[in-house]
């Protein structure tokens, strides 16, 4: 009888290569270059800065690489796709996160004397955070997320420690995730899991206010 894997929860996503193929396919005349772990080496950076700048590259097709420090003066539109994954995040950073690095990745676009035009993909564009965003307007999303965790009693407002551990065996691993340490720090103690490389991981996260 065969026997069952355990489950993998992760997306696997799009991918930069896969996203690659589809934009060659829809415009085969478009000079594309991919921009990931994959493709890049020591010397690949500087192959492409010369490429861009002699206007032998139309489109840019990376992972969060493209978005650090780089000036393509060329480059008037920026195209972010799959944002939504950090709005529903269990991290209650993530969309701190996604702030900052969407705001990276906007100023690519329309540099030196050229305008820029930034596109995102979302299945919530009125989220609190697009608003925000538009604006360029983050001291205003940093005081509405300070103001959530407070009332949430999340960090700063709250300290928390983060104790992972990892098994081959599952049992043992929840066992000791379940205890509360000897000093009980917590007023709070919840636990979560995820399969991951077919070994289990257990999180469980202990908060406490601060005093």
């Amino acid at each position: 009888m065969p026997r069952l894997r355990q489950p993998r929860s992760e997306s696997p996503g799009q991918g930069t290569q896969r996203l690659e193929e589809t934009l060659t396919a829809l415009l085969p005349a478009a000079r594309i270059r991919r921009i990931d772990r994959d493709t890049m080496r020591p010397r690949a950076w500087a192959e492409l800065g010369e490429a861009v700048h002699g206007g032998e590259v139309d489109i840019l097709v990376g992972t969060q690489m493209l978005a650090k420090g780089h000036d393509f003066p060329n480059m008037t539109l920026a195209l972010i796709l799959d944002t939504d994954g950090a709005l529903y995040s269990p991290d209650f950073r993530a969309t701190e996160r996604l702030f900052a690095q969407l705001m990276q990745v906007a100023g690519r676009a329309g540099r030196a004397d050229k305008p820029g035009r930034v596109l995102i993909q979302t299945a919530f564009p009125d989220h609190p955070l697009f608003r925000y965003l538009q604006r360029h307007d983050y001291p205003g999303y940093a005081r509405e997320l300070l103001a959530e965790r407070k009332q949430l009693e999340l960090p700063p407002f709250s300290r928390q420690v983060l104790l992972r551990a990892r098994r081959p065996r599952w049992t043992r691993r929840w066992v000791f995730c379940s205890a509360p340490p000897r000093w009980r720090p917590s007023t709070q103690t919840s636990a979560c899991s995820a399969p991951r490389r077919r070994r289990w991981r257990a999180s469980p996260i202990w908060s406490a206010r601060s005093c």
